[in-house]
């Protein structure tokens, strides 16, 4: 009992380092901006979402694991709320999707039509 209450602890603060490691790359960006701050002893690849008005978003990528997880941090009172988690690797081996024209298959088609 006492060794997974030593291991818990471990992880917590493995987490609130990787948390305070995030946040000390973090520069401030003009609004709606993405900017890569990198973690590179982690592998894991960050970004910073800076937008007035709203919570400062974090996007984790691990990209050994093809996962990305985003947290929202209240600027009021630091707490860091989890958003999503996803899995990449399905999404990464589809040919096209595109939300709106023109399609990646219409934008082939055409260059090659010239």
């Amino acid at each position: 009992m006492m060794w997974q209450r030593i291991g818990v602890g471990f992880s917590t603060l493995g987490f609130g380092w990787l948390v305070v490691a995030m946040l000390w790359n973090w520069q401030p960006v003009n609004a709606a901006s993405l900017q890569p701050t990198g973690l590179a002893g982690a592998g894991l690849i960050t970004h910073v979402q800076d937008v007035d008005g709203r919570p400062l978003r974090v996007i984790v990528i691990d990209p050994a694991a093809r996962v990305m997880g985003v947290y929202d941090i209240s600027r009021d009172t630091g707490e860091i709320q989890l958003k999503s988690i996803r899995d990449l690797s399905a999404d990464l081996q589809m040919l096209e999707f595109n939300s709106g024209a023109p399609s990646p298959a219409d934008i082939k088609n055409s260059i090659k039509r010239k």
